[in-house]
């Protein structure tokens, strides 16, 4: 049985840092609305600038404090409609509307992915976010739209090819925001602070948990039989419990992801911890 495609994670322990945060700060998307005679920026909602993305298109893409804006020739910019009436699912031209928090593009540049957040009562909140398969196309782009995602009050929940992990089921979208999106061949993949390391299946569309080791392991191997054990019929990760909690309420710093980066069969993620560093399988 084919158990896992994350062979060993690798932490650096970096906690003992001065300058390192265990909370990310509350950003705040302000409404600054440009006002501008200049072509280049008066088609731009915002003047906060949170993501920049430059396709193999020739094109720039900006994730902004109201939405995204994309440069297509020198003079001109176009700021893509948003709407905050979007349900899980639609497929239309409207990104949801927000701050832009995360946004990536694959290696070709016609998959990407946006994410959106807010902020209620001093506290950012996820508000899902929108991908599309036809980023470079010269009509109209089809996006659609996923809520931040969440989990069912389940114990155990599937991961990789038909094994199980144990978590902390993650119910709300408040400080469940995504941070960071990379892309490899197959997935999409989050970094969500409280939300952890998920990856979206290009070819299903479907979401999975991913695991992290533990504040106190050193390594986590996901490829081996020995790593699991069988429950009710589960394949269980054995000796593990996925839990964003601080350590004083049970939890591990290092499952707080908020930066992720993917390159051939190598996949680093950063946390509130450390570095990981996976190997794909």
């Amino acid at each position: 049985m084919r158990k896992s495609v994350i062979l060993g994670i690798f932490l650096v322990n970096i906690h003992l840092l001065p300058a390192q945060k265990l909370v990310p700060v509350d950003f705040s998307f302000r409404s600054i609305v440009a006002n501008s005679t200049d072509s280049l920026t008066n088609g731009m909602l915002s003047n906060v600038v949170t993501e920049i993305i430059l396709p193999p298109d020739s094109t720039v893409w900006l994730g902004t404090g109201l939405g995204v804006s994309v440069i297509r020739d020198p003079l001109t910019v176009e700021t893509f409609p948003s709407s905050d009436k979007l349900e899980v699912g639609d497929q239309s031209t409207l990104l949801r509307e927000g701050g832009i928090s995360a946004m990536a593009a694959s290696g070709q540049g016609s998959v990407m992915l946006i994410a959106v957040a807010g902020s209620e009562n001093g506290i950012p909140v996820g508000k899902g976010g929108s991908i599309t398969m036809r980023a470079t196309a010269d009509d109209s782009i089809e996006w659609t739209y996923y809520a931040q995602p969440l989990d069912s009050a389940d114990y155990h929940y599937p991961t990789f090819s038909g094994a199980y992990l144990a978590a902390l089921p993650i119910t709300v979208p408040q400080a469940n925001v995504t941070y960071d999106v990379a892309f490899s061949d197959e997935f999409a993949w989050i970094a969500s602070w409280a939300g952890g390391l998920r990856r979206y299946k290009l070819l299903d569309k479907t979401w999975e948990r991913v695991p992290l080791p533990m504040d106190d392991q050193f390594e986590l191997t996901t490829c081996i039989d020995t790593s699991y054990v069988q429950i009710g019929g589960k394949y269980i990760l054995k000796d593990f419990y996925l839990n964003p909690r601080d350590p004083i309420d049970g939890g591990n710093h290092n499952h707080k992801t908020f930066s992720v980066l993917t390159y051939s069969d190598t996949i680093w993620v950063g946390t509130a911890n450390g570095i990981n560093r996976g190997i794909l399988g």
